[in-house]
């Protein structure tokens, strides 16, 4: 009973030990392994988000401000053909008939 039946110095062989080896096991993962799955999650992430970027600033926003500037320009065209004026849309509407007849004309001589 004075040594306790060497019950400490058993627990510290045994389990305190396979705590401290299983510990080193851990950091080693923990630095080694996770980490690296880490960064390389992290290094895609990055390189997808640059990707975005280059094709969002690129492709998008060039196809955007193409079809917002050609809708400028169609708006200035209708702009100058919508006056308000009777007479110019009656000449308009004489010009698309005498067009739809010259159609007509020769696709039915075919």
């Amino acid at each position: 009973m004075r040594d306790k039946l060497y019950v400490d110095e058993f627990y510290g062989v045994t389990v305190i030990a396979f705590y401290g080896w299983w510990a080193r096991v851990a950091d080693w993962l923990d630095r080694r392994v996770w980490g690296g799955v880490v960064a390389g999650v992290a290094w895609s992430f990055g390189l997808s988000a640059q990707l975005n970027r280059f094709l969002d600033t690129n492709v998008v926003d060039g196809g955007f401000d193409k079809g917002c500037d050609e809708l400028a320009v169609g708006g200035g065209l209708l702009a100058r053909v919508q006056t308000g004026r009777v007479q110019t849309y009656l000449r308009i509407l004489a010009l698309a008939v005498v067009v739809l007849a010259a159609i007509l004309f020769w696709s039915s001589r075919a």
